[in-house]
């Protein structure tokens, strides 16, 4: 039988690796949006959206983002 003091550090043990766990995807994992020129694999980790492009040709992509502001992508990128 367990005592009290070692149910408790047990306890403390899982929430840490609970704590530690990092939300994760990958191109396996992600949902897939197959559009010919570009294929899209993305998902949502927390408050992030992430997404692996993979452009099957040269493709400007300037008139699709005309009229936003300076006529550029206002999501952050990193990677």
């Amino acid at each position: 039988m367990m005592d009290l003091s070692s149910a408790r550090s047990l306890s403390a043990v899982n929430h840490v690796e609970e704590a530690m766990t990092v939300p994760k995807i990958s191109r396996d994992s992600a949902e897939l949006e197959d559009v010919g020129v570009l294929c899209d694999q993305f998902g949502e980790l927390d408050d992030y959206s992430v997404d692996f492009l993979t452009f099957r040709e040269d493709l400007d992509a300037t008139p699709l983002l005309k009229g936003l502001p300076d006529d550029q992508c206002q999501c952050p990128h990193w990677g």
